[in-house]
């Protein structure tokens, strides 16, 4: 297969993509996002668009973001660029974050995790007594007792 120009890549892009709502969305490979291979390389599809009809963006905001929260959108209107702070704040924002119950390795419940404050602000309970009780490491329970972790809990 040879290779694309820009201006045909363009055109292959818009030529894969479904209205959804008021989004363009990515017909081609997705697992969240749209990607495509472009040049010998990956590329998310709404990155390279914004690339293809703006340039790269400035270093000073890197990240090309959504304002419709759909990973696999490439309507340029609900694209923008931004910092990579500005991209985990937006992420935190809309409640996209892997913390608390949602991380997919969470051992403990938020309930679980009040629990656990409660009890050993008693002190009744000693951590190790805590670990065994909810089946996680003696430095997890004083993590979540210290506020390290489960910040959201407090």
């Amino acid at each position: 297969m040879r290779a694309r120009t820009p201006r045909e890549m363009r055109a292959y892009i818009r030529t894969n993509l479904k209205p959804e709502g008021t989004c363009r969305v990515w017909t081609g490979y997705c697992d969240r996002y749209g990607y495509v291979m472009w040049q010998r390389r990956k590329w998310k599809v709404h990155r390279l668009r914004w690339i293809l009809t703006h340039g790269q963006p400035a270093p000073s905001k890197p990240c090309v973001l959504h304002k419709c929260d759909n990973p696999a959108c490439t309507r340029l209107g609900h694209l923008f660029t931004g910092t990579v702070a500005e991209n985990n704040a937006d992420m935190r924002a809309k409640g996209r974050s892997a913390r608390g119950e949602n991380h997919g390795r969470a051992k403990l419940t938020l309930k679980q995790v009040q629990a656990i404050r409660r009890a050993y602000a008693t002190g009744r309970y000693s951590q190790v007594t805590l670990a065994k009780m909810f089946n996680v490491s003696r430095p997890t329970i004083g993590d979540i007792v210290n506020n390290k972790k489960w910040k959201e809990a407090s």
